[in-house]
């Protein structure tokens, strides 16, 4: 078997923060043909960390002024002292100049190990099939870019959930836990923030509806539809990705995960909006984005 057989097809969940991401990865743990750190709430993420690490052979210019030859030879490498791209003008062996630089080999080789390693069920995936398909990973588009430059076409889920049941999530998430998490701005007003976070939404509505409908390696996952029919979401993305997902597995288990909700459950997360949402901030979504809800299916 060719090495590059061995290699696992990186499954990406593109996600917006409060859209279901840890239901998903639940879903999908579900099926020893998956493989990633069953470790709520899933956010070991050793792709991303691969692609980066690999970037470093790159000269983008994004190392610092003060990353010179005498710290690379003198300096250990500790905490706040990083290893940077060469301190160097960069060979052509190194750069990216060339059609396929250093940095697309570095990570295929990584690449490889790591799902040799992960084939051997290094990382805790309980009774891990010994032909494992995928490795699924919470992601972001550029991780997807990047593994297409090296040649590597991975499958992505766009998961979408109405951008008014996000902001309502976030705004409960922080409050019941006194945090300022997801870009929330200590002292920035309610409106202030829904207005960033909306114009911050339009494009990844655009996105999604511009590039999934004719992406091949691309599925659309709703987080209405993960709270009302995880057997149905189940059963379309194990016919999707030739796996057997087990919906009843993580409706059973639901209660170890209801540190992660901000509502009584799933059903009841749809919709706040319409019982705990300004009409002032509503009206900002439909000004905004009311275009792209509608498209999508949300009534505005």
């Amino acid at each position: 078997m060719h090495p590059d057989d061995q290699r696992l097809r990186p499954l990406l969940l593109l996600f917006p923060a409060r859209s279901g991401s840890t239901l998903l990865m639940q879903l999908l743990g579900t099926s020893p043909k998956v493989v990633f750190d069953r470790v709520a709430p899933f956010e070991h993420r050793y792709l991303a960390f691969l692609v980066r690490w690999s970037w470093q052979l790159a000269d983008g210019g994004l190392r610092r002024s003060d990353w010179t030859v005498e710290q690379l030879m003198n300096e250990p490498a500790t905490a706040g002292n990083f290893i940077e791209p060469p301190p160097f003008a960069v060979p052509a062996g190194f750069g990216t100049a060339r059609p396929d630089p250093m940095w697309h080999d570095t990570f295929r080789c990584a690449w490889r190990e790591f799902c040799a390693r992960a084939r051997r069920a290094e990382i805790s995936s309980p009774a891990l099939d010994p032909a494992p398909i995928w490795y699924a990973e919470k992601s972001r588009a550029m991780f997807r870019y990047a593994l297409q430059d090296v040649g590597i076409e991975p499958h992505v889920v766009y998961l979408l959930r109405d951008p008014r049941d996000i902001l309502m999530s976030i705004w409960s998430f922080n409050r019941k836990r006194g945090t300022s998490f997801f870009s929330v701005v200590e002292g920035e007003s309610d409106e202030a923030f829904a207005r960033r976070f909306i114009e911050e939404r339009k494009l990844r509505l655009r996105m999604i509806l511009e590039m999934a409908p004719d992406d091949p390696h691309a599925t659309v996952v709703r987080y209405e539809d993960m709270a009302t029919d995880l057997p149905g979401v189940a059963a379309r993305l194990s016919d999707r990705l030739g796996v057997q997902l087990d919906a009843q597995q993580v409706l059973t288990n639901q209660k170890e995960f209801s540190h992660h909700m901000s509502s009584a459950g799933p059903e009841a997360s749809i919709q706040r909006w319409r019982r705990e949402m300004s009409p002032e901030i509503q009206q900002l979504f439909a000004d905004i984005i009311g275009t792209e809800m509608q498209a999508l299916g949300y009534a505005v």
